[in-house]
């Protein structure tokens, strides 16, 4: 599924499943017309040095923030130090879904505060997928934060109104992806979505 009708779907919780060799999978709770599949964005840029995988490779990495149940009851995101109880791990992916728009704008962007990237997950650890504006918006921040660079000198650089960056920057406002697109572009980055399948 590769059309216009796969922008809007809404990604659920699921479960980290660790394959050999190391890796993990994604399992579970995503669907869109009974397919069930995993939208990924990935942001890219020609500025990596080549010999940096291991920098490259975080700089990639989806935004997969791992759900822990450190009592029970309550579920945690670790790194964001961002929790609540629950009776389920999926109603707890659910509730943590909802508060991480604000919470992230609260405890990191206002605060001039970098957001923290995920943690490699452990075995049955539950997994947060943020909604796909908020990655770009994460991502913008941080690489702002990362080149020193203003709301004022980004707007320069991209020829918009402070205005305009600042919707960009706490989404505040409805901002498309062609928008996000562009910003990227702007600070030498490019946007990438794949679409990967659940096991």
């Amino acid at each position: 599924m590769c059309g216009p009708e796969a922008r809007e779907l809404r990604l659920e919780g699921a479960r980290i499943i660790p394959d050999t060799g190391g890796s993990y999978s994604v399992s579970g709770a995503c669907s869109y017309s009974e397919v069930s599949i995993l939208v990924i964005v990935t942001f890219l840029s020609g500025e990596f040095p080549k010999n940096n995988l291991s920098y490259h490779s975080r700089r990639k990495r989806r935004i997969f923030y791992p759900v822990s149940e450190k009592n029970p009851g309550l579920f945690t995101v670790k790194d964001l130090g961002l929790s609540c109880k629950a009776e389920s791990l999926d109603k707890a992916l659910d509730i943590l879904a909802e508060k991480a728009d604000d919470f992230v704008e609260e405890t990191f962007r206002k605060q001039g505060k970098p957001v923290p990237m995920p943690s490699l997950p452990k075995e049955n650890d539950g997994i947060l997928v943020v909604p796909l504006k908020l990655e770009a918006r994460i991502r913008l921040w941080n690489l702002l934060r990362e080149k020193h660079m203003s709301t004022s000198e980004f707007a320069r650089v991209m020829g918009i109104s402070r205005q305009q960056a600042q919707f960009l920057v706490d989404g505040s406002r409805p901002v498309s992806f062609d928008m996000y697109y562009q910003a990227f572009k702007a600070l030498g980055y490019y946007l990438s979505l794949e679409l990967n399948p659940f096991k």
